[in-house]
């Protein structure tokens, strides 16, 4: 498991379909984009509630990623993997 960068535990983890990323949710109500090959963090996004993030998902062209939190609210951010 990739380590939180805040040392908070990672609640929900979603991987992208065809390039090495994986997305992670945190207690804190953090999303971070990781690429799997030097495990380091490539996107910190926005944190809209500070809830904490029950689920993430990418959608199925891997342009954009949806994060579910704890108050039932749903965000949606497009990120653009590669070109």
């Amino acid at each position: 498991m990739l380590p939180d960068p805040d040392g908070k535990e990672v609640l929900s983890v979603a991987c992208s379909r065809d390039y090495p990323t994986v997305a992670t949710g945190d207690e804190n109500g953090k999303v971070y984009v990781w690429d799997v090959y030097t495990g380091k963090v490539t996107k910190t996004l926005p944190d809209p509630s500070g809830s904490q993030i029950n689920s993430v998902v990418f959608s199925p062209d891997d342009k954009a990623l949806a994060a579910g939190d704890h108050s039932g609210e749903v965000f949606l951010w497009h990120i653009v993997q590669h070109s």
